[in-house]
Parts: C-alpha cells; structure tokens; sequence
C-alpha cells in the first residue's frame, strides 16, 4: 500500500503542477504588454473593432476635418475620426503593442499602462465618449468633441497619424 501511495502522491503533484503551468501561459494573454525592442511579428493590427487604423486611410490633418466635421453638424463623423486617427497613431507611430482582437476596455488599460498620463487621460475620455456613442447611440456635444480636437493638437501639435 506505501509504493501505490507513493505513486500517487507523485502523479498528484504531476498533475497539480502542470495544471499551475498551464494557468500561468494561459494567463499571459490577458496581461499587459511592453514595448519589445524586437518588434512584433505580423506587424501593428490594420482594423480594431471594425475600424481602419491605417495611417493611409486617414487625412493628412486629423485635427482640420475632425473641425470641418463639426462645423457641418458631424459630431458622430467627427467623434469617430478623431477616434480612429488617435488608435492610428498610437499604434503605428508609437508602437503600441495591441492585439488584433483587442476591445475597448483592453485598448483603454493598455494605454494607460503603457502611455504617459496626459495620453492616457486624453484616451480615456475619447474612449468614454466613442462607447457611449457606438453602443449608447448618444451623441456628444460638439463642444466636448471641439475640446477633444484642441487637447489632440497640444499633445502632439498640428501633426497627426494620417499621410499626405
């Protein structure tokens, strides 16, 4: 009876380590993470959500159409540019390491782990308001959308995530 309790015992802690090792890896996808020096393979995600996040599908002045948008009463247009143009660049021109099949609420934490706090406030507000428009259908004031356009342009002047 001591050899089989042995032998239990031993395939008892087989199987509880392995069980522990699998919910390690399998844990890692869930976590946030750093910038590899390496580079990620399959490059940056080309859509999110259903959004176009090339920087080629987006206009030379994000900060200009998202105003030009407004002014004909496009709050949602504009809200939704502003929106895409700002996931372009931080995935493209800050090398934001997310996964294609990423949400909202990942995209938020991952910037606000990954990204400085005026950034990441920037993004957490533009988040909110971009839910509570694609989900809620409630539209922003444009005033909000305006002050978005204007916090945009000081966190990284009058250039933006599109090509000429």
């Amino acid at each position: 009876f001591a050899a089989i309790g042995e032998v239990l015992l031993w395939v008892a802690g087989a199987v509880i380590i392995g069980y522990l090792g699998y919910r390690i890896l399998s844990s890692r996808d869930s976590l946030p993470r750093r910038k590899s020096r390496s580079g990620r393979p399959g490059g940056p995600p080309t859509e999110l959500f259903g959004l176009d996040l090339r920087p080629q599908g987006l206009p030379s002045n994000i900060g200009k159409e998202v105003r030009a948008r407004l002014a004909a009463g496009d709050a949602r247009g504009a809200l939704s540019l502003m929106y895409r143009g700002t996931l372009s660049r931080l995935v493209h021109r800050e090398q934001l390491e997310v996964r294609a099949s990423a949400t909202e609420g990942e995209c938020l934490r991952l910037v606000a782990a990954e990204r400085p706090a005026p950034e990441a406030g920037f993004f957490g507000h533009l988040t909110r308001l971009w839910i509570e428009l694609a989900y809620d259908h409630q539209l922003p004031e444009p005033g909000e959308v305006s002050n978005l356009c204007r916090d945009w342009e000081s966190l990284w002047g009058q250039e933006d995530g599109g090509v000429d």
